[in-house]
């Protein structure tokens, strides 16, 4: 059985060859149709949770958004959370993980560490949570169309005990199963179904650079220049034989 806090989230503001690579697009997005509801276990669990993602297209990551939740209800939490980092973790799911461990069946595309620092607005409140979006371009990270998202929270300062995340509603771009990854000493490491219904995710946004497609002008460049080696080689076993 899940165990989980559901309460009412409340939004605080707070190249030779090759061609140039069309712009960034986005090939998923649950971050933008917040459902109400949110997930959370006390920080002493080391809560681990994610979902598996199917994109519209695969690419290069650029610009990753996610979300984190500073429960109230349920968890006995009264004080805000003013910094952390949040370990995210992108595994190829192109063969589906269904249970076990999940680093043993899926491989690792790339880890990043996102810093977040709620400081400037006094902190993030007991009952609220903020979405935020990371350029990780840097890393060149390369996702294929299957892929499962992890993301690990750490309060490095604040007197937060529980964090975890707004539920959003399915997808505008991209798709995700009704499941969802969790893994706490709360939870065993698997698939879970979430309380708040099948039109529930956990919200993450996705966008890539598509790779880059074949310069055509090198191309003809090269097939020209071929062209004109072999012409020359032909002169010069002419030149040879009639020597």
């Amino acid at each position: 059985m899940l165990r989980t806090c559901i309460a009412i989230g409340l939004l605080v503001v707070a190249s030779f060859g090759t061609a140039q690579s069309s712009s960034a697009a986005i090939v998923y997005d649950s971050i933008d149709s917040l459902q109400g509801t949110t997930f959370s276990e006390l920080n002493s669990t080391n809560l681990i949770f994610g979902d598996s993602l199917t994109l519209s297209q695969p690419g290069t990551l650029t610009n990753f958004g996610a979300a984190i939740y500073n429960p109230s209800h349920g968890s006995g939490n009264t004080g805000p959370i003013q910094t952390g980092t949040m370990l995210v973790t992108f595994y190829d799911n192109t063969v589906p993980y269904t249970a076990g461990v999940l680093s043993d069946q899926d491989p690792v595309l790339g880890q990043v560490t996102l810093t977040w620092d709620f400081t400037g607005i006094g902190g993030l409140a007991p009952g609220a949570f903020q979405t935020g979006t990371f350029d990780l371009s840097q890393f060149s990270i390369h996702l294929p169309k299957d892929i499962l998202v992890t993301q690990q929270f750490t309060q490095t300062t604040g007197d937060s005990i529980a964090n975890g995340t707004p539920i959003f509603q399915d997808p505008t771009v991209g798709f995700s199963p009704t499941s969802v990854y969790i893994k706490s000493s709360d939870n065993p490491e698997g698939l879970y179904a979430l309380p708040a219904g099948d039109n529930a995710q956990f919200g993450y946004k996705i966008e890539v650079a598509p790779a880059p497609e074949p310069n055509l002008a090198a191309v003809v460049f090269l097939g020209i220049g071929a062209m004109s080696w072999g012409r020359n080689a032909r002169r010069r076993r002419r030149c040879t034989s009639h020597a």
